[in-house]
This record gives C-alpha cells, structure tokens and sequence, in this order.
C-alpha cells in the first residue's frame, strides 16, 4: 500500500492495527482493522519492498510474516 493510505501500528498486548488517516485528524477513531498477533509486545516491523507483506519479530520468542491487506499470518518463526 501506499505510504499515504494506511498506518500499521504495534502495541504491547501484542496486537497490530490498520489505520486509514482521515483530514487533519492522523487517524480515524477505530482502526479499518486489527489483530491479535502475537502474545507480547511486538519489538520489530519490517516491510518488503512492495509492502505487501511485513514480518514482525515480537517478546515472545516469534516472529511472523503478515499479509499487510488483512492482517493475515502467513509464517511463524520460532
């Protein structure tokens, strides 16, 4: 996706979310969707080069390859 078009954010429950940023307001006031990942907090995002996808590495000894459009694991590393 575009850089402009949607925001992932990580959090220490170890969820992740798409946000769609709306006007001048950053973010709307619930995210377009969200995910229970991984069990701790998530320490490391990388996206690849055309951001279809993304791995996290998280506190919980795993890391995850996601489908950046549904938030979707595809892999998990242990």
């Amino acid at each position: 996706t575009d850089c402009n078009e949607q925001i992932l954010t990580a959090h220490e429950d170890g969820n992740l979310a798409l946000w769609k940023p709306t006007g001048e307001t950053l973010l709307s006031s619930n995210p377009i969707m969200s995910n229970q990942i991984h069990s701790e907090t998530v320490r490391d995002i990388q996206f690849s080069r055309d951001r279809t996808f993304f791995i996290t590495a998280s506190k919980d000894t795993t890391a995850k390859l996601i489908e950046t459009s549904n938030l979707k694991v595809i892999k998990t590393y242990q």
